[in-house]
């Protein structure tokens, strides 16, 4: 269920539909929390980041990759890690 959500989200996301994408991918990450599924809630977050880096809000994208990388940590996720610090250089530039 949290990866349809999920994709919903990014669908919102493409056809700028930001505020719907931001309450999809924001239920995605919460379904994984209440299952646990860290590696996958990390991945939530680093998508809500490039979400808030997209419409203007570096501030809150970093806070996500924040607590993405402590997420993804807890749990050794190793791809998921490459994959904030990809975030982060993309959306620092």
């Amino acid at each position: 269920m949290s990866y349809a959500i999920r994709h919903l989200g990014f669908a919102d996301k493409n056809t700028g539909h930001f505020e719907q994408a931001r309450e999809r991918l924001t239920e995605s990450v919460t379904l994984r929390r209440e299952i646990g599924f860290k590696p996958g809630e990390a991945a939530g977050l680093v998508a809500l980041a490039y979400l808030a880096a997209e419409t203007g809000d570096p501030s809150t994208a970093f806070h996500h990759l924040d607590e993405a990388r402590s997420v993804a940590e807890s749990c050794d996720a190793k791809a998921v890690l490459g994959w904030i610090e990809q975030a982060h250089t993309h959306i620092r530039s």
